[in-house]
């Protein structure tokens, strides 16, 4: 079940917005928790129940850390007062940090082992007749929010919890299938808080308007370029430049708006029970320098590497070459977090190696320059960077990303059937909205017929620019709008709009990671 589609808007949310809020309003608060987790349960298991169990296991094994840790510390308590020793969890020390070894350990184990292991699975085990394993959906998600409990409960920064509370902040259905990554406090507290059970209009209306936001990026942006980019990874060999810059340009659009889009989805449904998680984006192509823009792409991601691998690797504190190098690990790590393919390994040491070269040669610059020429400028450039280096992140194998670079930096026109191919590529769009304009240009003039679409694809991708570089995201419009009639008709026919466009609902590109 994903969050743009009938059975989830008119059915599953309805229900368990009303029976979350109805049996708080009871004061049956346990209930409610029990309630909420069985709803997530069912809302995960939707994408199949097999994927039930796995997460099952994970939390009971983590929790189970938990309270290992917990009994460690009442144990050391009880000692010291016996012994009078003044440091009670002396003693301790020792075994929490083999727990979270373990914990740590156990974890990564886990996501490798279906998230990697599945993959070499179905390679070994092509039976015919067989349905091929398939990955957990959100298992990198949950799994990497599992570890900073982990290791927030062994160094003792965050204190033990009931079961029950702890399955109701590690089950929460709006952050399982594609995040965002969240820590255990900043979850926790918000359900401990009676006022966030009670059903606020204000809250519940800016969640409903950050809902349809995400619905409007997903499926009017981000489904309308999906054909484009992928014509021009299939046909890598054969386009020319031109084209290829006009797919790879309409591939970093295509993944802004779909993660981008699911993130606003998945905060704004949390909103709508008073939850708030943290951003995830926050208008990073408005960036002056590419290191600049990784600090506003996957923030949460970003957050758990610099908290969990950066710092402990010594930051930025051990000098410029170590420095360096702890970069390019953060980034060769999140590639292999994407998976283990030798694209999102390149992809992973090109964003590394550019963000070392932007943060020790171009930053400083970068934050001095005001005027908005230069402004421009250096936005243009680290778009332009973000797609050429996206280019590995979205082909199918190396060969078309070799194939695909090869028409960048040796570039190709072909006189001969000069503009075919941009013409075939801007044909892919096919969109409901423009269906009348098409047909009566086929009718009356089909000689502009190609040029028409060509021009429909450079508006599409004029307005994405538009949303890209605007003042605010779609978060701070949603926070900020006035509640009148006027915007409330507005966001109403944006959500009829995404309506009449779910029947060409396409999966989230991020669900595979």
């Amino acid at each position: 079940m994903v969050f743009n589609s009938y059975a989830f808007l008119f059915l599953y949310l309805p229900i368990v917005l009303f029976g979350w809020y109805w049996l708080n309003h009871l004061r049956a608060w346990k209930i409610a928790q029990l309630f909420l987790i069985g709803a997530s349960l069912v809302f995960y298991g939707c994408f199949s129940w097999t994927f039930v169990p796995v997460l099952l296991v994970s939390c009971l094994i983590n929790y189970g850390i938990s309270y290992r840790s917990a009994r460690l510390e009442a144990d050391a308590f009880d000692d010291a007062i016996e012994e009078g020793r003044p440091d009670p969890f002396d003693r301790s020390e020792r075994h929490r940090k083999v727990l979270l070894v373990f914990g740590v350990v156990f974890n990564l184990c886990y996501l490798v082992a279906f998230k990697y292991g599945v993959e070499q699975l179905n390679g070994i085990l092509s039976i015919p007749g067989i349905s091929s394993f398939v990955m957990p959906v959100g298992i990198s998600y949950y799994t990497l929010s599992q570890i900073s409990f982990v290791i927030e409960r062994c160094q003792n920064t965050t204190a033990h919890d009931s079961f029950l509370n702890y399955m109701t902040c590690a089950t929460f259905f709006p952050k399982l299938a594609e995040g965002p990554i969240t820590t255990y406090d900043e979850i926790a507290a918000q359900f401990e808080d009676p006022e966030k059970k009670c059903f606020h209009a204000e809250t519940f209306l800016r969640g409903l308007c950050l809902l349809v936001f995400g619905m409007a990026k997903k499926m009017l942006l981000a489904d309308t370029l999906a054909p484009l980019s992928d014509f021009c990874f299939q046909q890598a060999y054969y386009l020319d430049t031109l084209t290829m810059l006009l797919g790879l340009l309409a591939y970093a659009m295509q993944l802004y708006f779909d993660f981008s889009g699911y993130i606003d989805m998945a905060i704004g449904v949390a909103k709508l029970f008073n939850i708030e998680l943290p951003d995830n984006f926050r208008r990073p192509f408005q960036a002056t320098s590419f290191g600049r823009l990784w600090q506003r792409w996957h923030m949460t991601l970003n957050r758990f590497f610099t908290r969990y691998v950066y710092i402990p690797l010594g930051g930025s504190r051990a000098g410029d070459l170590r420095t360096c190098l702890n970069i390019l690990v953060v980034f060769v790590l999140s590639a292999l977090w994407h998976g283990t393919q030798d694209t999102y390994l390149v992809w992973g040491v090109l964003c590394g190696v550019l963000v070392i070269l932007a943060n020790h040669f171009l930053r400083h610059f970068a934050d001095q320059v005001r005027n908005p020429f230069g402004v421009f400028f250096l936005r243009a450039l680290v778009l332009a960077t973000c797609a050429l280096v996206f280019s590995f992140f979205g082909a199918p194998d190396l060969n078309h990303a070799t194939a695909l670079w090869r028409r960048l930096l040796v570039p190709t026109w072909r006189s001969d059937v000069w503009p075919g191919f941009l013409y075939r590529c801007a044909g892919q769009l096919d969109l409901p909205e423009t269906y009348l304009l098409t047909r009566a240009v086929r009718a009356l003039a089909p000689d502009l017929s190609d040029q028409v679409n060509l021009e429909i694809v450079l508006a599409v991708l004029a307005l994405c620019l538009v949303l890209v570089y605007q003042k605010r995201n779609a978060r701070e419009m949603a926070e900020n709008m006035r509640l009148s009639v006027g915007n409330a008709v507005l966001v109403a026919l944006l959500f009829v709009w995404c309506l009449t466009s779910m029947t060409g609902v396409t999966t989230f590109l991020y669900f595979r990671y």
